[in-house]
Order: C-alpha cells, then structure tokens, then sequence
C-alpha cells in the first residue's frame, strides 16, 4: 500500500472518530453523510478555526461542549 493511500485512509478514519464524537456528544447523527461532502465541511471548519488537523478539531469539539455557535 502506498503512502498516499495509507494517508486517506488515516483520513477517512480521523472522519469517522470525528463523527462518531459529534453524535456520542451532541447527539447529531452524521454518519451516513457523503463521505465528500463533510470532508470538505470539515476542512473548511478546520481552516476557519487555524487549526492543523482533524484531530485538533475533534478536540475542540469534545471540549467546547455547551459553548456551541
């Protein structure tokens, strides 16, 4: 498997944990949302915020919890 392969899938991973978190917590479930679409939600989110990666904004969502936007 090629690095690059092995990089989206780490993606598409860190994507699942993160929607896994969004719905264990707030109760929004986004798991069967188009894989594309809330890939680029999330990086447009990841951007907005300066943030450097999925993971960062897993964080910030499990610890932001009642301070929503």
């Amino acid at each position: 498997m090629s690095a690059l392969m092995q990089l989206a899938e780490l993606e598409v991973l860190q994507i699942q944990l993160l929607l896994e978190a969004v719905h264990r917590y707030y109760g929004f479930n986004c798991l069967h949302y188009a894989i594309g679409s809330i890939k680029h939600r999330i990086w447009n989110s990841i951007q907005r915020d300066k943030l450097a990666s999925i993971s960062q904004l897993q964080a910030k969502i499990c610890t932001n919890k009642g301070q929503e936007r």
